[in-house]
């Protein structure tokens, strides 16, 4: 169905023009860079996957809130397995059921994996996120945790427009929670523009 609203006669297009290319340019999704499990050993032992875990971590669409600069550094406490609802439970909202395993590790003490956030645009190389990370981290704590490769946003939106007699109708369609994520920080995007622009006309 999708959402839909009307705009001046002449103007969908160029509205829903608008809206596609906030969408390409402006848009960044939280993402998990990297993780620690504390003892850097623990994670070069090979008592679980690496690739797998850090492949796991990678594809998870999350959302964070409250947060105004990243990266961050969330502490998700756990026993032998880390799962969805763990994410949940430490204040990351993530797609998938609770039961979802993401890490497990053969013995059954508490553990705690630190995972590092960051908000970005674009697919991202474990490389050019540690770049990233290097002048806002410590390096003995980055030296710590394995720095992972971040895909980019997934979103699926349509943006259909009808022209009308007294006025458009725009309807857009967001598929996915990354695309109710890009519509929503678009539209807020485009917002915050035009209130700066009117701002500085009335001054």
């Amino acid at each position: 169905m999708g959402n839909k609203f009307y705009v001046p006669k002449t103007l969908g297009y160029q509205v829903a023009n608008c809206i596609r290319q906030f969408a390409l340019t402006e848009v960044e999704f939280p993402r998990i860079v990297g993780f620690s499990l504390g003892d850097s050993n623990l994670l070069r032992s090979g008592k679980f996957d690496l690739c797998q875990v850090s492949s796991n971590l990678s594809n998870i669409e999350i959302k964070v809130e409250g947060y105004e600069e990243f990266p961050i550094v969330i502490d998700v406490p756990f026993n032998d397995v880390l799962t969805i609802g763990h994410l949940r439970k430490a204040g990351i909202g993530a797609i998938g059921d609770d039961e979802d395993i993401l890490l497990s590790v053969p013995d059954s003490s508490s553990k705690t994996i630190k995972l590092i956030i960051n908000s970005l645009k674009s697919n991202t190389s474990a490389a050019d996120n540690r770049s990233l990370l290097e002048s806002k981290l410590p390096p003995e704590f980055l030296d710590r945790c394995n720095i992972i490769h971040s895909r980019g946003s997934n979103f699926d939106f349509g943006i259909n427009v009808v022209p009308g007699i007294s006025a458009d109708i725009v309807t857009v369609d967001a598929k996915t929670p990354d695309s109710r994520h890009v519509l929503e920080q678009s539209l807020k995007s485009i917002i915050h523009l035009f209130s700066e622009i009117l701002e500085e006309t009335l001054n």
